[in-house]
């Protein structure tokens, strides 16, 4: 694998991906109550364990084993190159596998009905809520789930779970994504929009050293 950043986007309707699921995670999935939310859980569980194997040909879909961190994150065990993140909703699928880096990534549909001036009081930091207060309502649920991405998949490339207060993590969206807190320039940031009504967020902490890392998209 090179120092490209691959990330698959699927639909929950994916192909069945329950034969390459570990014992454990067939239980995990099999306490949903919600058979969307089982699915999902499939999909997201399955496609990241292709997407390793397309890294890592040498490595069957099956044979991954994972680890937790502290906070839960899940690592890959005994590969100290290849680190991953997932995310899914009712209707959209994602996973990113970067070589050598944190990642973080986060996906949400945009469209839902969501009360976002109350949310924002809590997880906007003052200056995004001004920002998002500017609009008119109805741009303001997209603008709030591009912060709310950019912030969990920060959170995740760094790992520490939901043990950061989200209104104390600041972001700009113009004239580029730029984070005011903790070394902005050691972050690499990319949000898009994978399926109409969603975005997506993407953090690497490429450490400010050797440019930033190429992206590709792949659509499954």
């Amino acid at each position: 694998m090179d120092d490209d950043v691959h990330v698959w986007v699927a639909d929950p309707g994916a192909p069945a991906f329950l034969p390459v699921l570990s014992p454990d995670e067939r239980a995990r999935m099999g306490r949903f109550h919600l058979a969307r939310d089982r699915r999902s859980y499939e999909v997201a569980h399955g496609l990241a364990r292709l997407a390793l194997s397309r890294c890592r040909p040498s490595v069957p879909p099956g044979a991954w084993r994972f680890v937790k961190g502290r906070y839960g994150k899940p690592e890959v065990e005994g590969d100290d190159e290849l680190r991953f993140s997932l995310s899914h909703t009712s209707r959209l699928v994602a996973v990113a596998v970067a070589r050598r880096i944190d990642c973080g990534l986060d996906v949400e549909t945009t469209d839902r009905a969501t009360d976002v001036v109350r949310l924002a009081r809590r997880a906007l930091a003052p200056a995004e809520r001004a920002a998002m207060m500017a609009l008119p309502p109805p741009d303001r649920p997209a603008c709030f789930f591009r912060f709310w991405t950019l912030k969990e998949a920060y959170v995740k490339a760094r790992g520490l779970g939901m043990t950061v207060e989200f209104d104390r993590i600041a972001f700009q969206l113009r004239p580029g994504i730029r984070l005011g807190t903790d070394g902005g320039r050691a972050w690499q940031f990319a949000q898009w929009s994978p399926r109409p009504d969603s975005v997506a967020a993407l953090a690497l902490r490429t450490g400010g050293a050797g440019g930033e890392r190429r992206i590709i998209l792949h659509d499954t």
